[in-house]
């Protein structure tokens, strides 16, 4: 099932740290630069946590904190009976999540957003 997932570009609980990889790659950001290899904004970070903003240069901890943003909005996307993919999930780190929704609703492309996917299925074969 995990495979048939990653070929479809579908996120499970198993997988999601595979799409956290594919945006620390497409981010291609040192650790140490503000935000982390993550790219966290301020905002971003401080919805998520209390934790101090340097945290996020941290690779366990935004990690971490990257996969409960993620899981939020795997959710939510469920809750729209949308099923969660890695480019939907890209996209969303990337315009956020209105944002890649108006995207799809538009039938646009977001380039992070497959981007991400083509590294989260590289990455999870």
């Amino acid at each position: 099932m995990i495979a048939l997932a990653a070929i479809l570009g579908l996120v499970t609980p198993q997988n999601l740290s595979g799409v956290v990889e594919a945006i620390v790659m497409a981010e291609n950001s040192p650790w140490d630069s503000p935000g982390g290899a993550l790219q966290f904004t301020e905002r971003t970070w401080r919805e998520e946590t209390k934790l101090p903003y340097s945290y996020a240069q941290k690779p366990e901890v935004a990690k971490t904190i990257a996969r409960q943003r993620l899981v939020k909005h795997a959710r939510a996307l469920e809750a729209l009976n949308i099923q969660a993919t890695a480019y939907l999930l890209g996209s969303m780190w990337n315009r956020g999540f209105v944002g890649a929704l108006t995207l799809r609703k538009n039938r646009q492309k977001c380039p992070y957003g497959e981007r991400v996917q083509n590294l989260f299925e590289a990455y999870t074969k």
